[in-house]
């Protein structure tokens, strides 16, 4: 909330309700999905540890430029900064919003710190400064509330003055609380006789509350099981419980003295976050982890968030029209948020020309260009090519759409594009071209061999001249007319060049491959190591043959630039080597 926020710190009774899921409300409510709403990514492959969101900002927590940092983003001009000085601690708290300003707790050399950063000045400053580790915090106008750990089993609320600093310990240091909420002149905290253990389940404590101005504090709800994080609005308190073996979630009217249960017992539902007219909580839909929702002067509901996803407890904007989560479904702990606002008809998150609203409609993914990840965008395949953008392959040939399209042309709707009675993995797989009915491939896969011998002759002629001024005309030879068609193959349809050819020519078996063309052959012989014959020169004129790794020869057999192109060792004279350089040069052999 942008008035009032909290964090509670992980204590055994969360472990406790780590179960968390769907609901019924005791009164009639309207199911929705708000047609009209946004769901919005606001960050990338971020990993954040704590967030919060407010009507003009959202602030979050996480490991990015080397470091742990506070960021706050603002959704009028649309830019993040990072709002602390120097790094912060691994087991920081927060951040928390409230009004024009960020607040976080540190983890310092010499205890923990409560920090202020003013977002339209830039102005830092330390407001807390205590040696006790700071469990939880909530903010409201002028007063900040703070659970400190007295020590293992115990701890104490405290309540600072922002205006003038001063505080107030409201317990006594011989009790635990495990959540604490401020607003206008009330706080309220959960509170039991000793910190919760795994054997505590049923365990039953008090929510208590205390009035600033008169400094009265008592038991505002007695002996209650699993009681927790409280959420304070007005006179209205919402928390979870413990009811048959379940949490679930109740509203309790401070100025009436009168509650009710807001979901069922025979489900779990936790983590209560509360503005003026909205409530947000986690639940749990046929197993799954979700975030739903409840707006109170309307009965409308709904369930935000994709299933299946790790999450975290959501917070909704003071002014009740953003409600925001943490949830991993991309990889990475994302902060996401929902908009009743924004017109999801005029957002397109991914850029891909769909707008989110078509994407829903189609089941696409509003975050990713490729939802099924066949290489075509979402967009294309609506619009251009008519395949399906949900589906890999949407003729079920075997082939992905985008394949189909980028690579073979072929039809991604009909699985057979030349009706031949093959699908066109099947032509593929034997050969074939799965567009035509005759046209055969060559031995490199996807080449296809041209339709007219003329061609090919005039290539083999023209390989055939490059080889005599290589090598010298009858100081080379092909060892019978496979090994001339494999040489010719290679540098018509493999793309080798002809220096590569001719030192195949010259006895080097690894220059060239039969089947696997040229700019994959190269990587591949220097990744497995294949050593080969050269000359080198190191410094001297006489040249020194030598067995060399091909990483070694690739990397310099061209430099330097005015070192003559030297074939065969009876080119690799003195005279033909001049102005080398102290260094080792590989020539091809």
């Amino acid at each position: 909330m942008a008035n009032l926020k909290k964090s509670a710190y992980v204590v055994a009774v969360a472990a406790l309700f780590v179960a968390i899921f769907p609901f019924a409300y005791h009164q009639n409510k309207t199911n929705s999905t708000a047609q009209a709403a946004a769901e919005i990514r606001l960050t990338k492959g971020t990993d954040i540890s704590g967030y919060d969101i407010s009507d003009q900002y959202a602030a979050y927590r996480a490991y990015q430029d080397g470091a742990y940092n506070v960021y706050v983003y603002s959704f009028a001009d649309k830019s993040t900064t990072k709002v602390n000085a120097a790094a912060i601690a691994v087991d920081a708290l927060g951040p928390y919003i409230l009004q024009r300003y960020v607040y976080w707790v540190d983890h310092v050399a010499d205890g923990w710190i409560i920090n202020q950063h003013d977002i339209l000045t830039g102005a830092n400053r330390v407001i807390k400064k205590t040696d006790m580790r700071i469990q939880s915090i909530s903010l409201y106008d002028e007063y900040v509330t703070y659970i400190v750990k007295v020590d293992d089993t115990h701890n104490n609320v405290v309540l600072v003055k922002l205006s003038d600093l001063s505080e107030h310990v409201l317990t006594d240091g011989k009790s635990w609380s495990a959540d604490v909420a401020v607003f206008k002149n009330f706080v309220v905290w959960s509170q039991y006789p000793h910190a919760l253990g795994v054997d505590d389940t049923h365990l039953k404590g008090d929510i208590m509350s205390y009035q600033i101005d008169s400094q009265y504090a008592h038991v505002l709800l007695p002996s209650m099981e699993g009681i927790g994080y409280v959420g304070l609005v007005d006179t209205t308190l919402a928390f979870m419980q413990r009811v048959n073996n379940a949490s679930v979630i109740s509203i309790y009217y401070m100025n009436t003295g009168t509650s009710y249960q807001l979901t069922s017992s025979d489900k779990n539902a936790a983590y209560p976050s509360l503005s003026m007219e909205t409530i947000a909580y986690m639940t749990l839909g046929d197993g799954q982890k979700q975030i739903s929702y409840l707006k109170f002067g309307s009965n409308q509901w709904g369930i935000l968030s994709t299933a299946g996803a790790t999450k975290m407890p959501p917070q909704v904007s003071h002014d009740g029209k953003k409600i925001a989560w943490l949830d991993n479904r991309a990889g990475t702990m994302d902060l996401y948020y929902y908009d009743f606002v924004a017109l999801s008809e005029e957002l397109d998150q991914d850029k891909d020309g769909l707008s989110d609203a078509e994407e829903t409609k189609l089941g696409t993914n509003v975050y990713s260009t490729d939802t099924d990840n066949d290489g075509l965008t979402d967009r294309e395949e609506v619009e251009r090519y008519h395949t399906n953008p949900t589906k890999w392959d949407t003729d079920g040939d075997g082939l992905s759409d985008g394949e189909e399209v980028l690579r073979w042309t072929t039809n991604p709707l009909k699985a057979d594009s030349n009706s031949n009675g093959l699908t066109d993995v099947q032509d593929l797989k034997t050969g074939f071209s799965p567009i035509t009915l005759t046209q055969q491939f060559t031995s490199y896969a996807g080449v296809m061999r041209w339709p007219g011998l003329g061609d090919e002759y005039r290539k083999s002629e023209e390989l055939r001249d490059a080889l005599n001024v290589l090598l010298g005309a009858g100081h080379w030879r092909a060892h019978g007319n496979a090994d001339w068609f494999k040489m010719v193959n290679a540098y018509i349809y493999g793309g080798y060049s002809a220096e590569e050819v001719a030192s195949y020519a010259r006895g080097n078996g690894y220059a060239l491959s039969a089947n696997t063309p040229a700019e994959y052959w190269r990587t591949y012989q220097a990744g497995i190591g294949h050593s080969t014959t050269a000359y080198i020169f190191s410094g001297k004129n006489v040249p020194v043959q030598k067995t060399v790794s091909p990483k070694q020869y690739q990397a310099k057999k061209f430099a330097p630039k005015n070192l003559p192109k030297v074939y065969s060792s009876a080119e690799v004279t003195p005279s033909s080597v001049k102005n080398v350089y102290k260094a080792t040069y590989y020539l091809l052999p």
